[in-house]
């Protein structure tokens, strides 16, 4: 599995075997809080994962 992020369209492409899967609509954070660029390897599997405020560090209840 390989995703691809484009910050500038937000958007994320899914890939399984070089094979485009899905294209999902992505936000990049807000100032202060944006994602960083670069290649990052995820090491765990896992059928869900709920990314919010407090995964990147800001209160819950920051929009």
């Amino acid at each position: 599995m390989v995703t691809r992020v484009n910050a500038q369209s937000y958007q994320a492409t899914v890939y399984r075997n070089n094979v485009k899967l899905r294209v999902i609509p992505i936000t990049t954070g807000k100032a202060g809080f944006e994602t960083r660029s670069g290649m990052e390897v995820i090491l765990s599997k896992e059928r869900t994962r709920t990314m919010d405020a407090a995964t990147g560090g800001a209160d819950n209840k920051d929009p």
